[in-house]
């Protein structure tokens, strides 16, 4: 993982903004995105970035308890992932890293920046996500494919990120079917080609 060494105000609206028009279907769109993230790579060789590993880095500058602060967080990130989907709570996250529930929190939001619920949530979105994406599956069972033990839950949470319901993302993500090319034989007769 790579950093800039100047980070700007506006990166996250940016690549968030990126994020969004990667996954709208529009392929011309998608397009000038991956021109620009190739041209932000470009600026990055140009400006400066630094290894998050590297000496001096945010993650390497730690002190120890925050290497170990940073070693049951990433623990905790890796559980939220392999288990998001399953009836799990911040409890049993902390729980399975060793910490007291309250401490896991408190360390996983400060470190993070949501909480682990909100992880956990988000994890479960970007699956239901895909799944509407990729997938003709109902919505009701996307939901509960996703971790959802709600479909109201699941919906609410859903328009909360994306600003829209899943049926009206699945939807604008679907292509219209290719129309029907008319074209004229030799013959001057008129010929339907798919």
């Amino acid at each position: 993982m790579i950093e800039a060494l100047d980070i700007r105000p506006y990166d996250r609206d940016v690549f968030m903004r990126w994020r969004e028009e990667l996954l709208s279907g529009d392929e011309e769109l998608e397009q000038i995105v991956r021109e620009e993230l190739g041209a932000r790579v470009r600026r990055l060789d140009r400006e400066g970035w630094r290894d998050l590993r590297e000496q001096g880095s945010a993650i390497a500058s730690f002190e120890h308890h925050d290497a170990d602060r940073m070693f049951h967080v990433e623990r905790m990130m890796r559980f939220i992932t392999e288990h998001a989907l399953e009836n799990i709570s911040a409890e049993d996250v902390g729980r399975d890293v060793g910490l007291h529930p309250n401490y896991a929190m408190g360390i996983f939001k400060r470190t993070v920046g949501v909480t682990i619920n909100q992880s956990i949530v988000r994890h479960r979105l970007d699956t239901a996500q895909s799944l509407l994406i990729s997938t003709d599956l109902p919505i009701t069972s996307i939901a509960f494919e996703a971790g959802f033990g709600s479909l109201s839950r699941f919906y609410e949470a859903f328009h909360d990120r994306f600003g829209t319901k899943p049926g009206t993302f699945r939807r604008r993500l679907a292509k219209p079917p290719r129309a029907r090319e008319v074209h004229a034989t030799v013959s001057g007769q008129i010929a339907d080609v798919d």
